[in-house]
């Protein structure tokens, strides 16, 4: 007699040995399979279990080895049959589980409660009985450096305490006035000082593949959209040359797709105005601080 496997609802398989529906659907279990049923198309549920095949019985019997099972699949011929055989074979199941292991579940749970219980009594014992607190003033006397007796008498303890904290608070206050103070006008002149190289014209003239040219533009328009975020983190009003660039990046598009002279000819015309630009506000960076921080002539005055 072949043995029937009582784990077939909660049994895991791999993922290779699911039921494949024809529509894609998947079960990993008899359980999936029985909810699938009620909704399974007419013509799906005829593709698996015909006069010539039984798709469900001979998964149930292979994958899971359970033929009593199987073996009660195989004799119906209908999608009612079938869910009727899966949902009484379930149902039976659920009334044989037995109580001993929620008997054992409420026995452990209570040995645990009564460990929990035991410890907190521990922990809420007289002060007086915990012989650790001598030890725990000894250690804190030894780490700043003063020897601790072996008896510690309630006065000694309450002196060295006060001693201790007395001499904290100096040390906290020489570390706050040791903080470096962060000079933002230093920063700010900083980053005026700072002063880019001016980003020379490319040439596109030896370029033979048309692919090759449109990454170089957009190679160009990258090198100078990093150039403006740079300028702008500086400070500089970079507002005209951003728009100019957001124009290059659908224009290079553009002429991936027709690949035209005009299109080529039009990208390069807004990547040198762009950088003309760029270069502009750059060499700003020179003259505006020493025009503003000019001192008036007599004349002017």
């Amino acid at each position: 007699m072949a043995q029937t496997d009582s784990n077939t609802s909660i049994k895991e398989i791999g993922v290779d040995k699911y039921f494949r529906f024809q529509d894609g659907q998947i079960a990993k279990n008899p359980v999936e399979l029985l909810h699938i049923l009620p909704n399974l198309n007419p013509s799906v549920f005829d593709f698996h279990l015909n006069q010539n095949k039984n798709d469900f019985a001979n998964w149930v019997e292979d994958v899971f080895n359970n033929h009593g099972l199987g073996k009660e699949m195989r004799s119906v011929t209908s999608k009612p049959e079938l869910i009727a055989v899966l949902g009484k074979y379930f149902d039976k199941k659920e009334e044989e589980v037995p109580e001993q292991p929620q008997q054992e579940i409420e026995k452990k749970a209570t040995e645990q409660h009564d460990k929990i219980e035991n410890n907190n009594a521990a922990y809420e014992s007289p002060e007086t009985n915990n012989p650790a607190k001598e030890d725990i003033q000894v250690k804190s006397a030894d780490s700043v450096g003063q020897p601790g007796p072996e008896t510690v008498d309630n006065t000694d303890n309450s002196n060295t305490s006060n001693e201790q904290t007395s001499e904290v608070p100096p040390v906290k206050e020489n570390t706050a006035k040791s903080a470096p103070k962060l000079d933002i006008n230093r920063i700010d002149k900083i980053k005026e000082s700072i002063h880019y190289p001016p980003i020379e014209k490319a040439s596109y003239e030896q370029v033979l593949s048309p692919d090759s040219l449109a990454k170089m533009y957009e190679d160009t328009h990258s090198k100078l959209y990093s150039r403006c975020s740079e300028l702008r983190k500086s400070g500089k009003d970079t507002r005209l040359a951003e728009l100019m660039l957001m124009r290059i990046k659908p224009r290079i598009k553009l002429f991936r797709a027709t690949l035209g002279k005009k299109d080529s000819h039009y990208v390069e015309q807004l990547i040198e105005d762009a950088r003309e630009e760029i270069n502009h506000i750059n060499s700003l960076d020179e003259n505006t601080p020493k025009e503003q921080n000019a001192e008036p002539t007599k004349e002017e005055m």
